[in-house]
């Protein structure tokens, strides 16, 4: 046996009957190790060969050398600071200005990673390098590796690059089997450490547009081994069918899926034969877990996620952000009313009561959860219980009873902190809760929980192995294959120049040859009756089209729908569709719909019924404008009295700002005369200013941060330009002393309809032609209503200055932008445009309030915004209200 040179053994047969024929013909006897792509392959060859042979993963081989040479692998949470620790000394040239950006770490790091792959020389790459970028690029590969090598760590990424070069041993005798293509770092390695006897096996390369793995075997022959063509053996499975399904979206394509799983398993088949596979795990995952769980169907994969994205675990984070934000009050709110966090009665009540104040501090909240709090120095055994009781007192052991998905989540939690509950060491809270951060990030939960189901699986996890019934979903353009995009420090040029010089490293359009060499040679020699669908929208509704791995396969038969449904909903959706029986609950829900749609009156469309109309109630011009915008949108904020959610860390209100420079401008014209000189009105302006914030202060409306002062002198030099500015007060115009920042209570009567307005004017100013209404906006944007509202149009009539005028007897009105320091709107005798009609104005402004008075006589106050959906952008009442674009 050991003058026999390593086989590269080719058949077209499929991937079980391949590892048998192979088996056959390298005769395995005494020492001899199977290599497969992954330990579930390693588990069906054993399967199919007997447990008497030892298989690993190429993975397991390269770290089982590695850990048997000294070397320690790093952990995921450890790469980004090994990283950056190994580039510390390292002078770079194009990078340096970028350094301070993650996304640059992230870019870097994944070029590191392609490198490894490629399997290039650090001095290779420095010899081929040109310009800055690529200089710097092949430094830091070259101290990247450096590093490692002298500190023996290694990463996923270059486990057979380091394996090959500094820990490659003995020569092993084995049969490697289920690869479809292999890396250059993996052909590298594999070509060294194979002995003599050995032998790899690959699909045909000439079949089913297996580039990659034509590649893979003209590599391997240029390393001396031996190809030899194995003739196929004849399919055991008579009948095998290809066929394909097309669904409306993501959901009813999962829901296909799943159905024909159970048929499957109702016709006899075995959990284990059968298998879902998805490229997209992020979009489809989600979507399997939720109707796998309506279906009462087993799924089981090696899909892990860390526990930060679990429901306990962000808990535990929220609670961290907490300790470090020194119990603000948003950061105290998000987790006190968290969904699982029970320790108070109501806490959304409580947090509408303590704003908007927003207080810091938890006794704020209850004097009795202050126990949440960590001392200035901790052991991380205090620490976890702290965390232990917090858990338990708010209700989230009890929990677990009866959710098994939060039950195997704490269980993690507790593996995870298990070391960190025996470590009484105190030390500072940052580093108490950076390393609580660190576990949180770094340790993996199960996300399927069946120990023994259908196998969710992605295409890599098929190489190897068997089944005998496949669904892969999600062959989309863009999906499957994904969108690919190279490292931008390695752009396709780069690349094309290097592997001239010598120095290969793939491209984008390699990667998606890999992904068509996996899915044709994996997939499509796995199953006996396979499936391929694809979603003809995204959840967002953008349309899809097939992806050019399915299209490629020329037309296919479609699959039957005619499975059965597979949950109680199903059945009652189908039944109502159909004009069936459905329950009176279901029928009454049904009825509502049909009478809102119909326009009836009931209390879930806006039509009440009854009159909201009441002569006696105070109108502002900021209510009629919530009419004018949407008739909910003003039901919503003050007949139900629904208040917007204020976050005191979100930045300050544009509101707040907007009452700040109102008061400067109203304090710089205070005891006017017309001997004022600007210096003066400036000086006015800010000390007014400097009592507004005082005074906001105190009313919990200003929360001043880190760039208070910046934030203060930008708006003096505001306040400064629009007091220079000519439209601010022009010549001839003398300021009314008694209306800056009046008040006022006027009736209009508009017909015979008599409207109560209630205001504050910000400036009436005396002129030539007679009184004239100022009205400041901090910005430029002017609101507007629907003038007609008996059908959704345009917001398109401005009513504030009209209104303002009728009621103060003024001749003209105007918008004055105070960070513009330039008018931006007029009416009246003011607005000089040819095409402005002041009558028509009028007329419009009336027809507009009795079209208001006509609805709330009618007790109308249905959603009906305007065409554009403006008034959706910034409602607060968003949340309960059911028009499509309110819920956008």
């Amino acid at each position: 046996m050991s003058a026999l040179p390593v086989r590269l053994l080719v058949t077209s047969s499929d991937a079980p009957l391949r590892l048998e024929i192979a088996a056959k013909t390298v005769q395995l006897q005494g020492p001899f190790a199977l290599v497969v792509p992954n330990v579930p392959a390693g588990r069906s060859v054993r399967a199919r060969l007997g447990d008497h042979l030892r298989a690993q993963s190429l993975t397991q081989l390269a770290r089982e050398r590695l850990r048997a040479g000294g070397w320690r692998p790093l952990k995921p949470g450890e790469r980004d600071a090994f990283l950056r620790r190994a580039l510390a000394d390292t002078e770079f040239q194009y990078l340096t200005p970028l350094l301070d950006r993650p996304s640059t770490w992230s870019s870097l790091a994944r070029t590191l990673s392609e490198l490894l792959r490629a399997d290039v020389e650090p001095q290779a790459i420095l010899s081929v390098a040109q310009g800055a970028r690529e200089a710097d690029v092949a430094r830091a590969f070259d101290a990247y590796v450096t590093a490692c090598r002298h500190e023996r760590r290694f990463d996923m990424s270059g486990n057979e690059y380091f394996a090959r070069r500094y820990a490659l041993g003995t020569p092993l005798r084995a049969l490697v089997h289920g690869f479809t293509h292999l890396d250059a770092s993996q052909i590298s390695f594999l070509g060294a450490l194979l002995a003599s006897g050995s032998a790899l096996t690959l699909p045909d390369p000439d079949e089913r547009r297996l580039n990659e793995t034509r590649r893979t075997a003209q590599a391997f022959q240029a390393r001396g081994f031996v190809t030899e063509h194995l003739p196929a053996a004849p399919h055991p499975h008579e009948g095998d069918t290809i066929l394909s399904h097309t669904a409306p979206d993501v959901e009813s394509e999962v829901r296909a899926a799943l159905r024909q799983v159970r048929a499957w398993l109702a016709a006899g088949s075995a959990p284990h034969q059968l298998g879902v596979v998805v490229r997209d795990e992020a979009t489809y995952l989600p979507a399997l877990i939720d109707v796998a769980r309506e279906y009462d169907l087993p799924l089981t994969g090696h899909h892990q996620l860390p526990l930060l994205r679990t429901a306990v675990g962000a808990l535990v984070w929220l609670w961290l952000e907490a300790l470090e934000g020194d119990w603000t009050f948003s950061r105290t709110r998000a987790l006190l009313t968290h969904p699982l966090c029970g320790l108070l009665g109501d806490s959304l009540e409580v947090a509408r009561r303590l704003s908007p104040v927003f207080p810091a501090g938890l006794e704020a909240w209850h004097p009795d959860i202050v126990w949440l709090e960590l001392p200035p120095e901790e052991s991380l055994s205090g620490a976890v219980g702290r965390l232990e009781r917090f858990l338990r007192e708010a209700g989230v052991v009890d929990r677990r009873r009866t959710d098994m998905q939060l039950n195997a989540h704490i269980a993690s939690l507790v593996e995870a902190l298990s070391g960190a509950a025996q470590d009484h060491t105190l030390r500072p809270r940052q580093d108490v809760t950076a390393l609580l951060r660190h576990t949180l990030s770094t340790h993996t939960t199960p996300l399927l929980l069946g120990r023994g189901g259908v196998r969710v699986t992605n295409p890599l996890g098929l190489l190897g192995r068997q089944f005998h019934k496949l669904w892969v979903l999600g062959l989309a353009d863009g999906s499957y294959p994904p969108r690919v995009s190279e490292s931008p420090l390695l752009d396709s040029a780069v690349r094309a120049r290097w592997s001239e010089a010598g120095v290969f490293v793939p491209d984008a359009s390699t990667s998606t040859a890999v992904e068509e060499t996996i899915f044709h040679g994996a997939v499509l020699s796995s199953a006996h009756e396979l499936v391929l669908s694809s979603p003809r929208r995204t959840a967002q509704g953008r349309a899809l089209s097939p992806s050019v791995f399915l299209t490629r396969l020329g037309t296919l038969p479609a699959w039957s729908s005619e499975v059965p449904l597979a949950s109680d909903s199903e059945q009652l959706l189908q039944q109502a569709l159909h004009g069936g029986e459905v329950p009176e609950a279901v029928r009454s829900g049904a009825q509502i719909e049909q009478s809102r749609d119909a326009g009836q009156p009931s209390a879930h469309h806006g039509l009440l019924g009854e009159s909201l109309w009441d002569p006696a109630w105070t109108w502002s011009a900021s209510q009629l404008h919530d009419v004018g915008a949407c008739r909910f949108r003003w039901f919503g904020r003050k007949a139900l009295g629904l208040r917007e959610d204020a976050d005191p860390e979100a930045g300050e209100d544009r509101r707040v700002t907007g009452t700040l420079l109102h008061a400067a401008l109203e304090g710089a014209l205070q005891g006017w005369t017309p001997q004022d000189h600007p210096a003066l009105l400036l000086e006015r302006a800010e000390a007014a200013l400097d009592r507004a914030i005082i005074r906001e202060r105190r009313a919990g409306n200003f929360h001043p941060g880190p760039l208070f002062e910046i934030e203060r002198r930008e708006w003096r030099q505001i306040v400064q330009q629009a007091l220079q500015s000519p439209d601010f007060l022009p010549e001839g115009w003398t300021p009314d002393q008694g209306a800056l920042e009046g008040s006022f209570d006027k009736t209009l009567a508009v017909g015979e309809v008599v409207f109560r307005l209630r205001g504050v004017v910000d400036r009436l100013d005396h002129s030539p032609v007679g009184k004239l209404v100022t009205d400041y906006k901090v910005g430029t944007y002017i609101s507007t209503v629907q003038p007609d509202a008996q059908e959704t149009g345009k917001l398109d009539l401005e009513i504030q200055l009209p209104l303002y005028m009728r009621a103060l007897g003024a001749v003209g009105g105007r918008y004055f932008s105070i960070e513009g320091s330039k008018v931006i709107g007029a009416a009246g005798q003011l607005n000089t445009k040819k095409a402005y009609d002041a009558a028509k104005h009028e007329a419009a402004l009336d027809t507009f309030l009795l079209g208001v008075h006509q609805d709330f006589e009618a007790g109308q106050v249905t959603p009906r915004p305007d065409q554009d959906g403006k008034a959706c952008g910034f409602c607060t009442v968003a949340p309960v209200c059911r028009h499509p674009g309110g819920r956008a």
